[in-house]
């Protein structure tokens, strides 16, 4: 008896823990269900004020007026959004012109450089070579020119070294026989200068002692005066040969600088 019973208490304690949950579920629900109709009944509430509020509205202003703005504000709206369709419609037909054009543009170019390019690689190719053709002319005549400098300047060069040679050795020849002259006659310049005077020699060897003395030194006088006077007159020419020298060389420096000049130029 006592088994059966704390099993029948089990469960009817199991059946009514389990009607509670169902009654919680219920009330929870219900609760829901009620907060939802007090929210719909607060909007109702906000709803019936602002219906109030814009009565309130139309009966200061009148209805009429306020039916007359929301029209004129409605037309408004309804030419804006025409007039945007209109201006889409405008721009897509500018964005096809201007792509029509730029079109025609490239196919325009596209020919004037298949027409034009090579034509003026062509002639750029031509003035080119000729640039080359005259500057390869040009070089070719300054080569020339330098080198015809170059030959003359040498053999101007060569001219004045012989002829600096000839009369350095002529000079060396002259001034040994000179050196010669003077150390074998030392008196041979007084005597040449008795016999131009016209008087009669005074020598310094001894006093005269005849006739034939007299006539034979008077004869060694007159053939050393004239071995004096051929000396001189050879000192003379050497002289002007000296001088003719120095002004050939002179016009040959000055020749020889204006062809460096040119050949500068």
């Amino acid at each position: 008896m006592s088994s059966t019973s704390i099993g029948q208490l089990m469960a009817d304690m199991r059946q009514l823990v389990i009607n509670l949950q169902t009654r919680e579920r219920a009330t929870d629900s219900a609760l829901a269900k009620s907060q939802i109709v007090n929210d719909k009944i607060c909007g109702m509430k906000e709803y019936q004020e602002e219906v109030a509020g814009m009565n309130d509205c139309w009966r200061m202003q009148g209805r009429k007026v306020l039916v007359a703005g929301l029209q004129h504000e409605n037309r408004q709206i309804l030419q804006l959004q025409q007039e945007n369709r209109e201006l889409r419609q405008a721009l897509e037909d500018c964005e096809n012109t201007l792509q029509l054009v730029m079109q025609k543009h490239r196919d325009v170019i596209t020919k004037l450089a298949k027409q034009f390019i090579p034509s003026f690689r062509t002639s750029v190719a031509q003035n080119s070579k000729k640039c080359e053709g005259h500057m390869n002319e040009k070089i070719v005549n300054l080569s020339r020119l330098l080198n015809e400098c170059l030959a003359d300047g040498e053999s101007v060069s060569n001219h004045d070294q012989e002829l600096i040679a000839r009369l350095a050795t002529e000079n060396a020849c002259l001034r040994e026989l000179l050196n010669i002259s003077t150390h074998n006659e030392t008196d041979i310049a007084r005597h040449f200068i008795d016999l131009t005077s016209g008087g009669i020699p005074n020598y310094s060897n001894g006093p005269k002692t005849g006739c034939n003395k007299n006539c034979e030194q008077s004869n060694t006088s007159t053939l050393a005066g004239n071995s004096l006077l051929h000396s001189n007159e050879d000192v003379r020419q050497n002289s002007v040969l000296l001088k003719v020298s120095d002004t050939t060389i002179k016009k040959n420096a000055i020749s020889h600088a204006q062809g460096r000049k040119q050949c500068g130029k």
